[in-house]
């Protein structure tokens, strides 16, 4: 009679470690899922981030307006854009810094920075630094139209990533 009381005990301990053993991988595949959707996040604001960068880019080279005349002593000029795709919300904002764009240098800095999410409570933020040569080439585009110039033309000499907490 002694075997079967040690027998049944064995089996309820056998139990509770297969149990416990069984919770600790749900709980293990949780976080991994958890951390795999916040790395969808931080690849989304980086994509907005170079996005922003891009439009800042395009801005520079099409409109001979870009950015407005600035005030005294102002070198930088600052911007926003909101994007919503169901069920997200993302935003990019640019500073376009021109301290050395008269320079012998003759460089542009812009900063971008994305977030998805509420820009109050973001999810995730993604900040790219980017400096564009402020070279003038002949680009072949279509004739002039009023404010978009034909022969400037930017590229990126430098970007430098910084993922944000």
């Amino acid at each position: 009679m002694k075997k079967r009381g040690i027998l049944l005990v064995t089996a309820l301990m056998v139990t509770v470690v297969l149990l416990l053993i069984g919770m600790g991988l749900l709980g293990s595949q949780s976080s991994r899922y958890e951390a795999a959707k916040q790395s969808s996040y931080i690849s989304q604001a980086r994509q907005l981030a170079l996005a922003g960068l891009e439009d800042a880019r395009m801005k520079l080279e099409l409109d001979i307006n870009f950015p407005p005349p600035p005030g005294p002593e102002q070198t930088a000029f600052s911007y926003s854009e909101t994007l919503i795709t169901s069920p997200y919300q993302g935003t990019y904002s640019v500073l376009v810094d021109m301290t050395y764009a008269t320079d012998t240098a003759s460089y542009i800095v812009i900063n971008s920075v994305g977030t998805v999410g509420s820009p109050t409570e973001p999810t995730a933020q993604y900040r790219l630094r980017a400096e564009l040569d402020n070279m003038t080439a002949p680009v072949v585009r279509p004739a002039n139209v009023d404010g978009i110039v034909k022969d400037r033309f930017f590229r990126f000499t430098h970007i430098q990533d910084e993922e944000m907490p």
